[in-house]
């Protein structure tokens, strides 16, 4: 398991599927968070994009995505 979170890709989807998990819990009691989930979904994706942009998220230099995980 330790593994996966050094995979960059994976910890970006778990940190995108932990923030959606916390809107549908805060939804299911009918709590109302001051942020929108909009309003943190487009901080998340702003936040990938410029990780994606300088390079941090994915490695041109090396061959595929593996995580070595079987």
């Amino acid at each position: 398991m330790i593994k996966r979170f050094k995979n960059k890709t994976f910890v970006v989807t778990f940190l995108t599927m932990v923030a959606a998990f916390v809107y549908q819990l805060l939804g299911l009691f009918e709590i109302t968070p001051a942020i929108t989930q909009d309003q943190s979904t487009q901080f998340l994706l702003l936040i990938v994009n410029i990780l994606g942009a300088v390079g941090v998220l994915l490695d041109p230099t090396t061959p595929g995505i593996k995580d070595g995980v079987k």
